[in-house]
């Protein structure tokens, strides 16, 4: 007798009359059906899933940002500088997925005394595995090192001292906004400066 091709490959064959086979291995013929019963549901439901997500429109490509100009030394510009490449890097994640791609790409920035800097960490990573595998303490050693060291001072100073002359009155608020957020005063504070 000739097997039946047409039926279902994750169905069974017909059991034989229940009375000539052991209880235990119809027992384990129901379990294999059961199984054989849930992986096929788990299979439809993901193959749902996947057409479902396969027509979803796809995210747009992530946009080419050009990276910052080199770092020389001004350390008022230190600042600016990461923030620039962390725009890049937020604007690329799959570019700059991590943190060795991060701090590789911060390295080939710098130039002149701050690219010195970097040559003995570069030349005996043995001993700066930390900082030169983890973007976050690279950043701080970059800015302890290059960035404005005094920068609440200063901040406080351009504040008292700001005026706003003959420019426009946003000009003159931005940069309020911007001295003040390097500040840690309240909003009593930061009113008896903005008074003349």
């Amino acid at each position: 007798m000739q097997p039946n091709n047409s039926q279902d490959p994750h169905t069974l064959p017909p059991q034989p009359n229940s009375a000539s086979v052991d209880p235990a291995l119809q027992a384990y013929l129901q379990q294999l059906q059961q199984e054989v019963s849930r992986l096929t549901q788990q299979t439809q439901a993901l193959q749902i899933q996947n057409h479902l997500l396969s027509g979803q429109s796809k995210l747009p490509p992530e946009p080419k940002l050009p990276l910052p100009s080199k770092f020389t030394v001004n350390r008022r510009l230190a600042r600016s500088f990461l923030n620039q490449l962390e725009l890049v890097f937020s604007a690329n994640p799959s570019r700059y997925s991590t943190d060795q791609i991060r701090i590789n790409t911060l390295g080939a920035l710098l130039d002149g005394k701050p690219l010195n800097w970097l040559n003995p960490y570069l030349e005996k990573r043995e001993h700066y595995h930390e900082m030169l595998t983890n973007y976050q303490i690279f950043r701080e050693a970059f800015l302890l090192v290059w960035g404005e060291q005094d920068r609440v001072v200063v901040s406080e100073n351009k504040l008292r001292t700001l005026i706003q002359g003959k420019s426009p009155s946003s000009i003159y608020a931005a940069e309020f906004k911007n001295l003040a957020a390097d500040l840690e005063w309240n909003d009593a504070a930061l009113r008896t400066t903005d008074s003349p």
